[in-house]
């Protein structure tokens, strides 16, 4: 170590203060921010500190963690047999659990390792994304992939199956239902499948359809759509309809719910009931004046002059935006206002608990 090192080393621990607490009997040893030691305790963990946050050493239950931050961080867990590693966090991790392991650079280079349940050896290399390689041991559930020049992915990227050459002049994507074959993707696609069907020369003139579930056509996108879809049985079922020749006139109807815009977005209205929430809204001149007022919100905006917005335990007020906003809320048994100015100049918080009028 040269002599400056030395002299640097020696003038900042001179300039960090000492408190020193010596031990009595079996109680802590403090030497902040040296060094501190709390033995272990029939109701505290054994904990190991130096340095100040620098060097941890832990021990409660079944679980050891020993830091050097922000170089290593080690974590194992003798109930469960795991092991977890980072170094320079989130830089690389590593777990490791009965059976395999899985490591990851950034979570751009990740690979696993794992035991089947019939015994073959499960291995992974993702280099995200230009290379995929998957291994069972069963061609039929394997695959590499380099991206764009060609390969296969199975079960990956929410599809079953993806395949792709010289993308994006081919490629095939597999879902449960249906197959897509785009050619020059996304200008050129094709659906099969046993209840559904379609095509599309994007932007000119698209049309698919899946019995009972969906019917969409669409026109010199995004100008014009023709859309309908199944709604889900918490919305009651039945059918959603969508159509649009923008930016001139859009409307969406379906169970319970009107909504219609002209020169959209900006002029327009929606009315929902049941099964929906109860709620009415004019818009004038979206999203600056609008008005809404419902069972589970309510709106009253003519920004920049004055906004009042409400939800469920959630309130929010604007003056002159975005000069002064107000804000109230009920979070985990506490009632919170909160003032702010310009975001950030200026802010007040005050906190009370629930049933209490805000001060």
């Amino acid at each position: 170590m040269s002599s400056r090192i030395r002299i640097l080393c020696a003038a900042i621990i001179s300039a960090l203060p000492l408190y020193a607490y010596p031990a009595t009997g079996a109680g802590p040893d403090n030497y902040a921010p040296f060094w501190t030691d709390s033995p272990p305790d029939a109701a505290l963990p054994q904990r190991n500190r130096a340095a100040g946050p620098f060097y941890e050493h832990d021990l409660f239950d079944d679980t050891e963690i020993t830091a050097l931050r922000p170089l290593l961080v080690n974590s194992q867990n003798s109930a469960t047999d795991t092991e977890w590693t980072s170094s320079l966090y989130p830089l690389f991790t590593r777990r490791e659990y009965p059976g395999g392991s899985r490591w990851n650079v950034f979570e751009l280079l990740v690979g696993s390792k794992a035991v089947s349940p019939t015994g073959n050896t499960i291995s992974s290399l993702d280099l995200w994304p230009v290379f995929w390689h998957y291994d069972t041991g069963v061609s039929a559930e394997s695959y590499d992939a380099v991206f764009p020049i060609a390969g296969t992915l199975r079960n990956r990227l929410f599809f079953k199956r993806i395949d792709w050459f010289a993308f994006p002049v081919f490629l095939r994507l597999e879902q449960p239902g249906h197959v897509d074959t785009c050619v020059l993707w996304p200008v050129f696609r094709r659906r099969d499948g046993v209840d559904e069907s379609g095509w599309a020369l994007w932007p000119l003139y698209g049309h698919f359809e899946g019995v009972g579930k969906y019917d969409n056509t669409f026109a010199i996108w995004p100008i014009f759509y023709d859309n309908y879809r199944k709604q889900s049985v918490a919305l009651g079922g039945g059918q959603m309809h969508q159509f649009g020749v923008l930016p001139f006139y859009a409307s969406e109807t379906a169970p319970g719910l009107k909504s219609e815009s002209w020169v959209w977005p900006f002029f327009g209205y929606t009315t929902e009931n049941a099964p929906r929430k109860n709620y009415d809204e004019i818009r004038y001149l979206y999203p600056f004046w609008v008005k809404g007022q419902g069972e589970e919100k309510s709106v009253n905006r003519w920004l920049p002059f004055y906004a009042h917005e409400t939800k469920p335990d959630y309130a929010k007020t604007w003056y002159a935006w975005p000069l002064i906003k107000q804000e109230q809320s009920l979070t985990a048994g506490l009632n919170i206002h909160k003032e702010t100015l310009l975001y950030f100049i200026y802010k007040n918080e005050v906190q009370t608990a629930t049933g209490r009028d805000f001060s």
